[in-house]
């Protein structure tokens, strides 16, 4: 990841999601298999989504996503059926962020017993993290 390197205890500099942070696509379906890697750094845009999913989702699968405008054009090009959750919600209609954002919650949990972790062996995490969830 192309980003200078901060030393250990310091704050980023940016509020907010910026190119300062690592983005890490996540997914994880009904049976509990997970996808988790960095991406990129800073918000996921333009063809990374579609690099990361794509032979992974089979064409006709729905998604779920938040608002970003980046998974409309991932679910046109790979065929696949997209329900967005408004910003501000988590669920809508029978469609929730629910088992993601669960997700999300139980690495952040796991990653703090480590105080911050390089983004040189961040991918080695990512793999620990999924095998201890079975994923």
């Amino acid at each position: 990841m192309p980003r200078e390197s901060r030393k250990r205890g310091k704050q980023v500099k940016k509020r907010g999601i910026s190119n300062e942070q690592v983005c890490i696509g996540t997914g994880i379906d009904n049976d509990g298999r997970i996808i988790m890697e960095m991406v990129c750094n800073g918000r996921i845009i333009g063809e990374k989504p579609e690099k990361l999913y794509d032979g992974r989702l089979c064409a006709g699968t729905i998604i779920i996503t938040d608002s970003l405008s980046s998974y409309e054009s991932l679910s046109e090009k790979l065929k696949l059926r997209h329900k967005q959750i408004p910003t501000g919600k988590h669920m809508d209609g029978g469609f929730s962020l629910s088992c993601v954002n669960s997700l999300h919650s139980r690495f952040k949990t796991w990653m703090r017993r480590f105080n911050g972790v390089s983004t040189k062996h961040l991918a080695n995490y990512l793999v620990w993290f999924k095998w201890l969830e079975g994923g």
